[in-house]
């Protein structure tokens, strides 16, 4: 069968409650015109009831509205795998993905759902395409020890390399969407560049990731390109950060002779999205920075720097919470306690779990131990 050109393109998170006050400018209608495939990551549940669930951090939702504005506007793959997803609850989840009835949804469902790829015949290729999220609140655990029975996939779950190898069998390109890293800092740190290198290793073409909420910068491995966050597409919370409103669109043209990678910076003007003519420079100096050990190092340093109070803030707000309530030892025999006063504990848990959160704390404590 001759292979035609086929374009695919990957755009940010995306958050509204209003998706009638959105604009789009003629540049990013062209962007998703012009993609066969236009993939999203749809960040928090449409809901059917008002009682968030009990996690920790902020919980999030949309309208209905949203989900019919992503499919009018030219989406057809939908990443339902982040850390808000099931913010308020199981069926509202289920809901949400019910709820698409024109696209494709990636990343959610049982486990077997979850960590299906999703492969698309077109133009002579066979593309497959997986969701992947750090492990936050419902996203599965390696089988052995999870009794979830509906959730994320997670990218560090112990079989993930094996299900992209033999996706890579099946198919010309594989190509991973995971929800990772941590948020607001400009660069990924370095247990996130070499988890998706081990993806790469595993035979995905390109990683593609969200959820930092701001653009990361990219890298090439072993001719593979990485892209450590794509920003905010369109969220429609404020926020005093100059770089929430700022996103990347990576489109990917594949044809005989190989991938051709464009990149459109984008910005949220008020309600419009129009494309951002500075994000290119600003792009070129992050991804200088992460192919310049010293420079890399260098800001590293300082994000540590940055970051160390509060982190230590998070963890003395929690271990004061629990030596005050009941002690450390009737806590750890304690696996459900659920009162007015959880908080805490839903924080040292995320604390502890999640990724993102646990190695980045690891890291302040060793630079710690070395500037005493």
């Amino acid at each position: 069968m001759s292979k035609m050109e086929f374009t695919i393109s990957f755009f940010g998170d995306f958050v509204t409650n209003h998706p009638e006050n959105i604009k789009f400018s003629n540049d990013i209608l062209k962007v998703i015109s012009d993609s066969d495939i236009n993939c999203i990551n749809f960040e928090a549940p449409i809901t059917i009831n008002s009682k968030p669930a009990l996690k920790s951090g902020p919980t999030i939702k949309q309208s209905a509205e949203a989900i019919t504005f992503i499919e009018k506007s030219g989406f057809n793959v939908v990443s339902l795998c982040n850390n808000h997803m099931f913010d308020f609850g199981v069926e509202s989840a289920k809901l949400t993905k019910q709820s698409f009835l024109k696209s494709y949804t990636i990343g959610i469902g049982n486990r077997e759902e979850a960590y299906k790829p999703l492969i698309i015949a077109k133009n002579g290729y066979r593309i497959a395409i997986f969701a992947l999220c750090q492990q936050e609140f419902y996203v599965f655990g390696d089988d052995e020890y999870d009794c979830l029975e509906y959730g994320c996939a997670w990218v560090n779950c112990n079989y993930v390399e094996r299900l992209i190898s033999k996706a890579k069998e099946e198919c010309d390109y594989v190509f991973v969407f995971p929800h990772c890293g941590v948020e607001n800092i400009p660069i990924p740190i370095p247990e996130w560049r070499s988890k998706y290198k081990s993806l790469i290793d595993a035979g995905a073409d390109a990683i593609i990731a969200s959820h930092p909420h701001i653009i990361q910068g990219c890298e090439f491995y072993n001719g593979k390109p990485i892209y450590y966050s794509l920003g905010n597409f369109y969220f429609e919370r404020e926020s005093s950060l100059d770089t929430w409103c700022k996103g990347l669109v990576v489109t990917l043209v594949i044809n005989e002779t190989g991938v051709k990678i464009l990149n459109s910076f984008i910005k949220k003007n008020g309600d419009v999205l129009e494309l951002d003519p500075e994000g290119k420079t600003e792009f070129e100096k992050l991804c200088n920075t992460l192919n310049d050990v010293d420079e890399y190092k260098k800001c590293l340093d300082e994000i540590l720097t940055d970051l160390s109070p509060l982190y230590l803030e998070y963890y003395r707000r929690c271990f004061n919470s629990i030596s005050k309530k009941m002690g450390l030892r009737k806590f750890i025999r304690t696996v459900r306690l659920i009162n007015k006063d959880y908080t805490e504990w839903l924080l040292l848990h995320n604390l502890i779990r999640c990724e993102s959160h646990r190695w980045l704390f690891l890291r302040i404590l060793k630079r710690l131990e070395t500037t005493k």
